[in-house]
């Protein structure tokens, strides 16, 4: 994993080095692919202090809700469902905290190395995956799906629209159907 990504497609076995694989993910091949190489002079302590509005000392557990800007707390939701999919998206892991750090500080960043360490730690099958959309994103990239017919997962997805951050307490109908963005304090 040091100097690329391996995998078996269709049966068939491929290698990709890193900006290669970020850019079938569909990241700019030109954008740094190691988030520690990009973040040199990063503080997690300063950084999460900075956005929560917390002191911080030794050891220390994020949580979304603890992020004062409700912008970059949605963002922290989105890269957490999107990026990093687990059980519970609510704690910020220091990958997802590097990722915000970047968004405030619009530095251009690809999270493929990222998302492969987490994958590799959370998915422990014994069988082949089928199909998911980052798959079918990478076999598209590659050109080989062109004629070919691709097996896809019928489950409805959960989307993120404006129900979803009703029912979360993030947006509120205001009046003549408006709709107000709530946040902490």
């Amino acid at each position: 994993m040091d100097d690329g990504v391996s995998f078996q497609l269709f049966g068939v076995e491929r290698y990709f080095n890193w900006r290669n694989f970020s850019h079938l993910l569909g990241f700019s091949a030109r954008l740094p692919v190691s988030l520690a190489k990009a973040y040199r002079g990063f503080d997690r302590h300063e950084f999460w202090g900075l956005i929560s509005g917390q002191v911080v000392h030794g050891k220390f557990a994020p949580r979304r809700n603890d992020i004062q800007n409700p912008t970059l707390r949605l963002m922290h939701k989105w890269v957490a469902i999107t990026l990093f999919p687990r059980d519970d998206p609510r704690p910020v892991r220091n990958d997802e905290l590097i990722i915000l750090y970047a968004m405030v500080n619009k530095i251009r960043i690809s999270p493929a190395q990222a998302m492969v360490k987490q994958w590799l730690t959370n998915f422990r099958m014994t069988g082949p995956i089928e199909c998911t959309s980052l798959v079918t994103r990478i076999a598209s990239n590659m050109r080989i799906l062109d004629g070919n017919p691709v097996p896809f997962i019928e489950e409805p997805r959960v989307m993120i629209d404006e129900a979803y951050l009703v029912q979360g307490h993030t947006l509120k109908k205001g009046p003549y159907d408006s709709l107000i963005f709530f946040s902490l304090g």
